[in-house]
């Protein structure tokens, strides 16, 4: 071999090497982290509770999409009693139950959770100027009057989740268009 061309392969395991040096060193500093957070109870706590919100706003958005797909149940409820309230009287299951307009609705849960489900009608007649059979007419008044059509009614749902340890869990609150 030519001294260019060994200068050449010395480079490259030169290079190769540092690469491998450079994974070895990550594994081990990954392994160092990893121990930091298993040997300290407030590190423990912090990966805890980062895990606990985590389910939480999880479990919460699952009910707000079953809430979604059956919107026109939630509607009829909200209409017939002016507002709708669920809440979670047995938290040793793993179930929560409730009934919506007369169907039996289910939602999986963490033992331990307390769940409350409120929903109301939401109050958009203050937001716009008039309303009609179509929708929503007008979000303004005179010359720059915009029509907005507008199927449906605006529901507001709050899902609120607390521990049975007592520690405050999680508030969703989001409004749901019934179609």
């Amino acid at each position: 071999m030519s001294n260019s061309s060994r200068d050449r392969w010395e480079k490259k395991k030169e290079k190769g090497l540092s690469l491998i040096e450079l994974m070895v060193g990550l594994a081990i500093l990954g392994l160092i982290i990893m121990s930091v957070f298993a040997a300290f109870p407030l590190s423990r706590m912090w990966l805890n509770w980062a895990g606990e919100i985590s389910l939480e706003s999880t479990y919460a958005a699952s009910i707000m999409e079953l809430l979604r797909n059956n919107s026109l149940l939630l509607q009829e409820q909200v209409i017939e009693d002016g507002c709708w309230t669920a809440v979670d009287n047995n938290y040793e299951d793993e179930v929560f139950s409730f009934v919506l307009g007369g169907m039996p609705m289910e939602v999986a849960v963490s033992p331990g959770m307390l769940t409350r489900i409120d929903a109301r009608l939401f109050d958009d007649h203050a937001y716009y100027d008039s309303l009609s059979a179509e929708g929503i007419n007008q979000i303004s008044s005179g010359e720059v009057a915009q029509e907005v059509f507008f199927h449906g009614s605006l529901i507001e749902v709050n899902v609120k989740i607390d521990w049975l340890g007592g520690r405050e869990g999680y508030l969703l609150s989001t409004i749901i268009c019934s179609r």
